[in-house]
């Protein structure tokens, strides 16, 4: 199998999990590391026809296989693919815009930020983008390549440097200084509430004081098993029981099921089959017709 044919297949893989490709990529590291560089360059450079291609999947591929590589010649790419504020450029990434961004920029970062902070602190890029970035943060902490100190100061450069305006940033600005138990920023966090610049209903004062309430050990423990701040490991295991590569039927009518009596519903097993409802992403329309994103409505 030649690199040609292992990157090809990596782009459209056709809804079949391509593990002997991504096996042959991983033995190949330096061979294949420059074309999956080149791959992000090129949707880069020409959005539109990633948008316009919904089957196309080189860029998620080499996201993935350039941070299990720790290559840091991906990461201003990756934060440059991640500025652009189209949304639907941005939906051709699905959830990894909102599970695994800050995952992918700490393992390809190699601990120099510079690039990271640029997207944090860009107010015209996508605000789960900058969301994304800020979280790389702390996933550098937990595996102990920035430290807590490092993290917090940062954190309190934000409190002076964003502006000053309702954004989705500063409630996870909040979120992420609770999380790792920056108490010291307790005036900072207390002024962003009374300017009511956290409208996005993120997290609010009393949650704040609860989280600050349950101790430092606690907090840094349910960082420390968060799996968006584990680096990308292999991506075999990260990617081969995503939902697009699983041969599921769709729409399979399946019985319902039996409920306790006390429920009182008439005919509840009386055989009749339904359609079970199709998985939404949170990037999708949200189904319930509002005309929002899943993820901003009833996937909130």
């Amino acid at each position: 199998m030649t690199v040609d044919e292992i990157i090809e297949v990596l782009q459209y893989p056709d809804g079949i999990f391509p593990r002997e490709e991504i096996t042959e990529a991983v033995a190949r590291q330096e061979e294949i590391t420059p074309k999956l560089l080149e791959i992000l360059k090129d949707v880069i450079k020409n959005p539109r026809s990633l948008i316009e291609d919904e089957d196309y999947w080189g860029h998620i591929f080499a996201m993935f296989l350039l941070a299990q590589f720790r290559e840091q010649r991906a990461c201003p790419l990756i934060v440059e693919f991640f500025s652009n504020p189209d949304e639907k450029f941005l939906d051709t990434t699905g959830d990894v815009l909102t599970e695994d961004l800050p995952r992918l920029l700490g393992s390809v970062c190699d601990g120099d930020t510079s690039w990271i902070e640029e997207l944090v602190e860009n107010d015209s890029a996508n605000e789960f983008s900058r969301a994304g970035a800020l979280g790389a943060f702390q996933c550098l902490f937990v595996n102990g390549i920035k430290s807590r100190e490092e993290v917090v100061e940062y954190y309190r450069s934000l409190f002076n440097k964003l502006e000053r305006k309702p954004s989705y940033i500063w409630g996870n600005l909040i979120l992420q200084s609770v999380e790792i138990y920056a108490t010291e920023l307790y005036p900072e966090i207390k002024k962003v509430f009374d300017d009511d610049l956290e409208q996005e209903n993120v997290i609010d004062l009393e949650y704040t004081d609860k989280l600050f309430s349950e101790g430092e050990e606690k907090r840094l423990a349910e960082i420390r098993k968060s799996r968006q701040n584990r680096f990308i490991g292999n991506v075999i295991e990260e990617m081969e029981n995503w939902f697009s590569f699983k041969e599921e039927p769709v729409n399979q009518p399946y019985l319902k099921p039996t409920l306790p009596s006390f429920f009182d519903f008439e005919d509840v097993n009386d055989g009749t089959p339904f359609i079970a409802p199709p998985k939404v992403g949170k990037n999708e329309p949200c189904p319930c017709g509002s005309g929002l994103k899943f993820k901003k409505c009833c996937g909130t």
